[in-house]
């Protein structure tokens, strides 16, 4: 039976995460907003991929320049349904081929396995590889006000101990790819919209069963190939 991770678990990954430098301000990560089209209006896959695959080559922050023209090129391997989107349980094969194609040496994988969606991120994180969040539908919400279905995003802001922050619920999102960065806790730190936000893990746990036992919700593993693949269920070195 594998152990749970400790509630004061912390992990991050070894460099800066990708930044963007526009209109004076750096940002975290891409945003599809930066374009126009259905990259702006549903390209949220397409954005993740494009950050996953920058980071994982190791290079410097792009200028902006460089950033459109990396994103242009990675939307050629993803297909987008107009108005809607990538569905995530489609998208390891796809992202497969588009790290295939830059060169890395990386496979993807849909959903945590066994090792449940906890330990799959804080594996991945600690062998310095972001985490691919899918946030699906939310069947089971629709009933639900907008404003209540699917996974809150909150900003971490100072609390009146500096040592322990507050997390402020901001808005709330489905349909929508965002990419996990780091672990504190059971908060995970994500970049979405170019912005740094955190999510719940428990309440993503509990959305991901929910919402059709994870078909839907979940995180896509990235796998090394060869004699260096991650061992989802032990996790390296603390």
């Amino acid at each position: 039976m594998k152990k749970e991770l400790p509630r004061n678990f912390t992990a991050g990954l070894s460099r800066p995460y990708i930044s963007v430098r526009r209109d004076g301000a750096p940002s975290y990560g891409g945003s599809q907003n930066w374009f126009g089209g259905m990259i702006r209006i549903c390209g949220c896959a397409v954005i993740g991929a494009a950050d996953l695959l920058w980071y994982l080559k190791g290079a410097k922050d792009p200028t902006p320049e460089e950033y459109d023209s990396h994103v242009l090129k990675t939307r050629k391997s993803f297909f987008l349904i107009p108005f809607r989107g990538l569905p995530g349980i489609v998208t390891p094969p796809l992202l497969g081929l588009s790290l295939q194609k830059n060169g890395l040496p990386y496979t993807a994988r849909w959903g945590a396995g066994r090792a449940g969606i906890r330990r799959a991120a804080a594996v991945m994180i600690r062998n310095d590889i972001p985490v691919p969040v899918c946030i699906g539908p939310c069947l089971h919400q629709l009933g639900a006000a907008p404003l209540y279905r699917g996974l809150r995003l909150y900003e971490k802001r100072a609390g009146q101990d500096k040592d322990k922050p507050s997390y402020v619920w901001v808005k709330t999102i489905r349909n929508h790819f965002v990419v996990m960065t780091g672990i504190q806790g059971h908060w995970g730190r994500v970049s979405s919209w170019g912005r740094e936000y955190y999510i719940d893990l428990k309440e993503f746990e509990e959305l991901s069963r929910r919402d059709a036992f994870g078909a839907f919700t979940n995180i896509i593993r990235i796998i090394p190939r060869g004699s260096s693949r991650i061992n989802y269920y032990l996790l390296r070195s603390s």
